[in-house]
């Protein structure tokens, strides 16, 4: 649990975005992948900011957040 969890998944996500950002020949823009990560997350009820930190992240939200900001 925690960031020992969170820290892989992110990685993920981000590399996802990356990998499809390349597909599509749009540039690569580190900034814009935290961005879009962080604006993709939905927060969890009943749980405080230090917890949950920005929420559960969602993949499709977070690629079309990366193409608006690109």
């Amino acid at each position: 649990s925690g960031t020992s969890s969170a820290s892989p998944a992110l990685g993920g996500l981000a590399t996802l975005l990356i990998s499809a950002a390349k597909q599509e020949g749009l540039p690569v823009d580190p900034t814009a992948v935290v961005h879009s990560l962080r604006l993709s997350a939905r927060p969890i009820a009943d749980t405080p900011f230090v917890d949950q930190g920005y929420g559960l992240p969602n993949i499709s939200r977070a690629w079309a957040i990366y193409r608006s900001l690109i």
